[in-house]
């Protein structure tokens, strides 16, 4: 262990007091404890006994406000810039920046972890969702590692995803995110990864990256900083990757590139994509496995994810079954029964966030029917979408959001298209699709819907379409509440 680790008297490994403070260029206020230290977090509600608190301080927050709370968490220590009020029982270590502190600790700590797998995944889609693939891939063919947590892909999160590993494991999934030209190659450098994985390539922050080709050219730093002896396992279905990737677009790649995706140029053909109930089934090569997840876009997803688990040397049948075993990551094609009035409706909230591609994608798979209840008792429902803006679109706001509506509007199988946000207010003129009040939509979309609809709910982030969720509940509790007075 040539990092900021050290083997304790038991043998397990544990984050060395000097070491932290030399890398942080820091000092012990009060004395790292004699037990151990493993991981760390910035979230208080996140801690793990023995972790680091990094007291960061934000636009709306300051961790220094939390130390009574990390250290009753069971953190070991925190990193502070401010050494007042300090609460008993807790290491604390001065820096000049938390901030700072972080980031050199990762990449000391990073040298440790050269035994393990480093699996580097972006993309304009799926990237969460294929973080969360390869962990189930890796985990069912009997590897052990970590992942990426909640969307941890900026400055912040690939630090904290390093940290958090350990030097035992055999990898670690990072997700590696970015909104504008050089982040990619910047938490390249942070990560090191030997596997590079390329989800799509969409126009998602399409705004500060200018155009697809611009998008493909920053996906693509993720590959150029994977070493000769890694690999690159990409999708096959993105021409403007494919160019950026040869001789005549970015030029040489250090590592093998092996395509995935449904497109003739692929290397690893996924094909005989069918929904099957709860998710779908696909083909790569010899096998055929299931995967929890709906549509073609999440047969791809699972193909790059067996691709890495072989390149991890992985048994293939075993990584196959251990797709079954997914936890599909929170707001994704997210699944749930509410009720409405005296009835129930099936709500697919997608809403992490929204792109022209994946905006698609989901209705594709709403008229599909693929998001229809498992059974179809009933007959057919009604299938709703309702739609918030995708941000960050810049001066093709206009058209992609146009271009969407006119894709939803077309669609046989979805019977009512609503949409909330400014962008889409505008691209709705004219076209008969109701435009929702942007500050207080819920009431008036809760009126359209009614028992047995199938509802899908797709935006970027910044519109709170989950608010849906819980103005639904509001609803039943009131109901509820009403039902049991006596006039």
């Amino acid at each position: 262990m040539n990092g900021i680790v050290r083997a304790a008297a038991d043998g397990t490994a544990m984050l060395d007091p000097a070491a932290l403070a030399a890398v942080a260029r820091g000092e012990w206020i009060v004395p790292a404890p004699s037990a151990h230290m493993l991981g760390a977090a910035i979230d208080s509600r996140r801690i793990k006994t023995g972790n680091l608190f990094f007291a960061l301080r934000g636009e709306r927050t300051d961790g220094h406000r939390f130390l009574e709370a990390a250290r009753d968490a069971g953190a070991a220590a925190a990193i502070v810039e401010d050494a007042t009020d300090l609460p008993r029982g807790l290491g604390v270590l001065r820096v000049p920046s938390v901030r700072e502190a972080l980031r050199s600790l990762a990449i000391a700590y990073r040298r440790d972890l050269d035994d393990l797998q480093i699996i580097g995944v972006t993309g304009s889609n799926g990237k969460t969702t294929v973080v969360r693939l390869i962990h189930a891939a890796l985990s069912g063919a009997g590897f052990r590692g970590t992942h990426a947590q909640k969307s941890e892909n900026n400055d912040l999160g690939v630090p904290l995803t390093i940290l958090n590993a350990s030097p035992t494991d055999d990898y670690l999934v990072c997700e590696i995110g970015t909104n504008a030209p050089g982040e990619i190659a910047d938490l390249a450098s942070l990560s090191r990864p030997n596997i590079g994985v390329i989800t799509s390539i969409g126009r998602a922050h399409i705004e500060r990256l200018g155009s697809v080709a611009g998008i493909a050219a920053e996906k693509a730093q993720l590959v150029r900083a994977v070493p000769a002896h890694g690999v690159s396992i990409v999708t096959a279905d993105s021409p403007e990757l494919d160019h950026e990737l040869s001789e005549t677009g970015g030029g040489a790649i250090p590592s093998a590139v092996v395509r995935v995706g449904v497109s003739p140029r692929a290397d690893r053909t996924i094909d005989a994509i069918e929904p099957e109930s709860g998710g779908t089934r696909f083909r790569i090569g010899d096998h055929r496995p299931f995967v929890p997840l709906p549509g073609t876009h999440n047969a791809i997803n699972a193909g790059l994810a067996l691709v890495v688990a072989e390149a991890c040397g992985a048994d293939p049948a075993r990584a196959a079954a251990g797709l079954a075993g997914v936890v599909p990551p929170s707001m994704r094609l997210e699944r749930s029964v509410v009720g409405i009035g005296g009835g129930l409706l099936t709500l697919i909230n997608d809403a992490y966030n929204a792109n022209p591609e994946s905006a698609r994608a989901a209705l594709a798979m709403l008229g599909a029917g693929e998001l229809d209840p498992a059974g179809g008792a009933g007959g057919q429902p009604r299938r709703v979408a309702i739609l918030g803006d995708m941000l960050e679109m810049g001066e093709h706001t206009d058209a992609v959001h146009r271009e969407v509506l006119g894709y939803a509007a077309g669609l046989d199988g979805v019977d009512l298209v609503m949409c909330i946000g400014p962008a889409f207010a505008a691209a709705a003129r004219g076209t008969g699709i109701r435009a929702l009040h942007s500050d207080d939509w819920t009431p008036d979309a809760i009126e359209s819907l009614r028992d047995g609809d199938v509802v899908l709910l797709k935006g970027s982030r910044g519109m709170r379409l989950e608010r849906l969720v819980e103005a639904l509940g509001d609803e039943q509790r009131r109901g509820a509440g009403s039902a049991g007075k006596v006039g």
